[in-house]
């Protein structure tokens, strides 16, 4: 299959596994992955027709934007969720290296458990 960042897709939901999902196309079946965000986003049924656009991968369509039976299409989006509170632990990680004294010495980088 063939690399394309720009594919639309249109057809009937055949088979739902979680977040992904089979279209079957006038052209074929195509695998299609919602990603767990876009799977909150959107119920789908057996039987609904879609409209994908989104990156055609390898192995599936990794959609950006969904429409259900020729409704309003909704965004969806595959990156990493993001914490909220992220601000928050930047300023409480700055707080405790002045309350011991230290003075930071660039930008401080978010790493998965700490700071550097």
């Amino acid at each position: 299959m063939i690399h394309d960042d720009h594919t639309n897709v249109s057809g009937d939901v055949t088979d739902i596994f979680a977040h992904r999902f089979v279209v079957a196309t006038a052209t074929g079946r195509v695998l299609a992955d919602l990603g767990t965000r876009g799977a909150e986003k959107v119920k789908l049924l057996v039987g609904d027709h879609v409209d994908l656009w989104g990156e055609m991968k390898p192995s599936e369509l990794k959609v950006s934007r969904i429409a259900q039976s020729g409704g309003a299409s909704i965004s969806i989006g595959h990156g990493k969720p993001t914490d909220d509170r992220e601000d928050l632990y930047a300023a409480a990680a700055l707080g405790t290296v002045a309350a011991h004294g230290f003075s930071v010495v660039g930008v401080p980088r978010r790493k998965p458990k700490h700071f550097e």
